[in-house]
Order: C-alpha cells, then sequence, then structure tokens
C-alpha cells in the first residue's frame, strides 16, 4: 500500500509540473477568443466551473478531454444563455464511446451580438454592425490504465466583428487520475494553447492556461454529495480559485452551487438545480439550470439538455 501511494504521488508531481510548464510563458500583451474562459453547460456552470475532475459527462470536453475517457455511453448536451444587450451563448456538445476503449468527441461553442452600434473614426453614429465568436471542438480520449485518462481537444476558433475576422487553432491536454483513496480523483489540464489571433494589424495570444483540480464523492445521510476544487493559473492574469457543490436526491433531484474568486461583476457565487428523466429503458435525459449574478450587467440564466443513450458504444 505505502510503495502504491509512493508511485501515486510521484505521477501527480510529474503531471503537475508538466502541465505548469506548457502555460508557463508569459502573454503580457493581452488574450484574445476570451469568450473561451466563458462556462459552458448548465451543470458545470452552475459548480462555478469547477468541473476539471468530473468524469463521464459530455461537457468535460471543456473542461477537462482526459475526463472523456470515462464515458460508456453516447450523449449529447445543449445549453442557452442569454446576456444583456441582446447578446447569445449556445453550446452543443456530442461524445461517442467506442469498443476499442476510445472516446470521440465534437463540440461548438458560439457566443454572438446581432447589433453593436457602430461608430466613424471622427466619433459620430454609423451603421450598427455585429459580432460573432465559434469555437469547433474534436477530442479523442482513451485510457492509459485502469486509474488514468487521457484526453486531446484539438480547436479552430474564429472571431468576427462586422466585416473583420481572425482566426486560431489551438489544443487542450487532460488528464484524470483515480487515486488510491476511495471516490477521490484529480485532475490536470493545460487549455488553449495555440497560434495567436490577427485583426487588422494587431496579433494577440489565446488564453492559454493551466488547472488542477480534485473531487471527492461522499455519501451524507441519504444524500449523495460530490465536492470539487481546482486552481487555475492563466498565462494572461492571476491565479484563481474555484469550488463546488453538488447533491443528488434520490438519484433523480440535483442542488448544485458553486464559488469563484475571479469574479470582477455581480456575486461570486453560482447556484443551480438539475432532474434527471428516465425517458426510455435506453435513454435518460437530464434538464439543467444554472444561475450567476453580474450585477449591473443583470443576471444570467443558462438552460441545458442532455441525453444520454445506453448501449451505443461501437
Amino acid at each position: 500500500m505505502n510503495y502504491i501511494i509512493k508511485k501515486f504521488s510521484h505521477i501527480i508531481k510529474f503531471t503537475f509540473i508538466l502541465f505548469f510548464l506548457i502555460c508557463l510563458p508569459s502573454n503580457s500583451e493581452g488574450a484574445s477568443a476570451t469568450f473561451l474562459k466563458i462556462p459552458v453547460g448548465a451543470r458545470p456552470a452552475a459548480l462555478g466551473g469547477a468541473f476539471s475532475a468530473f468524469k463521464g459527462d459530455v461537457n468535460s470536453i471543456a473542461y477537462n478531454p482526459g475526463a472523456l475517457s470515462y464515458i460508456n455511453e453516447t450523449g449529447i448536451s445543449l445549453m442557452r444563455a442569454n446576456y444583456i444587450g441582446g447578446i447569445k451563448h449556445d453550446w452543443l456538445s456530442l461524445a461517442r464511446p467506442h469498443r476499442n476503449g476510445a472516446v470521440s468527441a465534437i463540440a461548438i461553442n458560439s457566443l454572438s451580438i446581432n447589433s453593436i452600434d457602430g461608430y466613424a473614426n471622427d466619433g459620430t453614429p454609423a451603421d450598427s454592425v455585429s459580432s460573432a465568436d465559434l469555437a469547433f471542438n474534436f477530442a479523442h480520449a482513451r485510457k492509459l490504465s485502469d486509474k488514468i485518462g487521457f484526453g486531446l481537444n484539438l480547436k479552430y476558433i474564429t472571431e468576427r466583428l462586422d466585416t473583420e475576422r481572425a482566426n486560431a487553432f489551438a489544443a487542450d491536454l487532460g488528464v484524470l487520475i483515480e487515486s488510491p483513496i476511495e471516490n477521490l480523483d484529480f485532475a490536470f489540464v493545460a487549455e488553449n494553447l495555440g497560434s495567436k489571433m490577427k485583426f487588422i494589424e494587431d496579433a494577440f495570444y489565446l488564453p492559454a492556461r493551466a488547472k488542477a483540480g480534485f473531487l471527492y464523492k461522499r455519501n451524507i445521510l441519504n444524500l449523495k454529495c460530490a465536492y470539487s476544487a481546482e486552481m487555475i493559473i492563466p498565462a494572461d492574469g492571476k491565479k484563481s480559485f474555484l469550488t463546488g457543490l453538488e447533491t443528488i436526491f434520490n438519484n433523480q433531484f440535483f442542488l448544485r452551487a458553486g464559488w469563484q474568486n475571479s469574479r470582477d461583476l455581480g456575486s461570486e457565487i453560482t447556484y443551480g438545480l438539475g432532474y434527471m428523466l428516465k425517458v426510455s429503458q435506453k435513454m435518460n435525459m437530464n434538464i439543467d439550470y444554472a444561475f450567476a449574478d453580474y450585477g449591473e450587467f443583470g443576471n444570467v440564466h443558462r438552460f441545458g439538455i442532455t441525453l444520454k443513450f445506453a448501449g451505443t458504444n461501437n
């Protein structure tokens, strides 16, 4: 047992150092594609974004591609959120396991504004313009062993403001490790490693960052509880800390709450609800909701639906 714990501690140290070094270069020029930092999926958003160590969820493609390796049934997830000023945030993800143990996933992340007041160079009003940010995700994950999952997520990112466009390619690397301690898992992720985005003559780095987190599950009375926490080390700013708590009643009802110390607007606390409906013998549907207070920019309500289909690996 002591040998296993010692070996496991070496794996943790090596993995953390590796991912920290990947994201160590400083992006002092600022970052583009900052919409990639906005939480996607109603369930992860309710948990404050502290979702890297959750496994078996189709939304993991956005938080830790290594956690996708624990998926054993096809899943589809959708989310819609409306912000002040007509800003719309949409998310769609799909994950499918294969008989060889690998898992493939795709996702689309979209943030758009239909109309923004336009101004000429001299400051006089001009025609309104529109804006759209898109990220296309293509992920592949598999188990390296019974206790370690690894994943790679490739992204094509495009931003448009009126007639001006910028494009970039990026990658996420993720590892999820089951510890020798029962119900305790660790996650290490490096996100948005890629090329710069160039608007007209100015080029900016992507919001690269490293994440380290854990998830601990425990039954309290008749409730199933999951507590997550993680630290984010960005290349373009200060460290941040996230925590989340999910409580499950009767395997059907979910209460969630999250906290993050890096929110510049509104409350640092998020809340959420969930309900699992068994549609048929081979299909379950989760209906999720998340609430966040952005202060003077209003409240944000995220609504999500996740479908899981049993017996669909090929």
